[in-house]
Parts: structure tokens; C-alpha cells; sequence
């Protein structure tokens, strides 16, 4: 109970169906796809970002 709407129950000749609101009418929408800057990330992807760096270093070196 988050005070959001996500369904709605609609009369028809035939009785009453439930629908989400998406639906019935087109909704837009606009949401971050970066992702929130303040999350720290996982230590597994930053060990990941690390070794990748210094295989490229090392490659950089070589050539």
C-alpha cells in the first residue's frame, strides 16, 4: 500500500475484468538508467576493473 495505482477494475457488458493501467493508456515514463552515482560498487567489480587496467597497461607496455 504505497499509494500508487498499478490496476483497475473496469465494467463491461459481460461483468468486471481488472487491467493494469498501462493498458489502457500509454504512460511515460522517465527513469535514470545509470544508476544512482552515490552506490558504492561491488568489490568484485572493481577487482574486475582493476585487472582489466593492468592487462592493458601491460599490454601498452609490450608493444
Amino acid at each position: 500500500p504505497d499509494g500508487r495505482t498499478r490496476a483497475v477494475q473496469l465494467r463491461t457488458k459481460n461483468g468486471e475484468i481488472e487491467r493494469p493501467v498501462q493498458h489502457l493508456y500509454p504512460l511515460e515514463l522517465q527513469c535514470d538508467t545509470k544508476g544512482n552515482a552515490n552506490e558504492p560498487k561491488r568489490a568484485a567489480a572493481a577487482d574486475a576493473r582493476a585487472k582489466i587496467t593492468a592487462i592493458a597497461e601491460d599490454q601498452e607496455e609490450d608493444m
